[in-house]
């Protein structure tokens, strides 16, 4: 969000992050951030866009479901797009709540973003079979994503 939610998308947030929330995240296959306790229907009324990550999409759905279950005056309109849209539609008041699979970057912290984790997901690394690697450390993963490590044989 920028600066601190209010509202519907504040209440939302606590939502996504209580005990029912997380239960919806895991139930979808993401790690829990861990709760906060049970949520309670505040009986928010109104409408609130969320938008950005095509990964974090799914889940934010299903959250949407549950959220809307428990306040049906209230519609949560997500949309799917990237990390950078969502946290550039947020900046520019396009979004009430913008999502990202990726840390929060410095240049939009501040720009005035507060950020929230909900969840975590799990990446897969994979390689042809003909890599001659046997193993390899996070650490060294991270240094390939980041272009430290451009080819294998810098990997020991």
């Amino acid at each position: 969000t920028k600066g601190d939610a209010t509202g519907v998308a504040s209440d939302f947030i606590k939502f996504i992050l209580s005990a029912d929330g997380q239960a919806v995240v895991e139930k979808n296959g993401y790690i829990s951030e861990g709760n906060n306790g049970a949520y309670t229907s505040s009986g928010q009324k109104g409408k609130i866009t969320v938008g950005g990550s095509s990964s974090v999409t799914p889940v934010m759905e299903k959250l949407k479901e549950a959220y809307v279950k428990l306040n049906p005056d209230v519609t949560v309109d997500v949309q799917q797009n990237d990390s950078s849209s969502g946290m550039k539609g947020a900046i520019d008041g396009i979004y009430d709540i913008g999502m990202a699979s990726r840390e929060v970057k410095d240049s939009e912290k501040e720009s005035g973003l507060v950020s929230t984790k909900i969840a975590m997901d799990g990446i897969a690394v994979i390689a042809n079979k003909a890599n001659p690697l046997d193993e390899i450390k996070s650490e060294q993963i991270t240094s390939i994503y980041t272009g430290s490590i451009t080819k294998w044989s810098e990997i020991n």
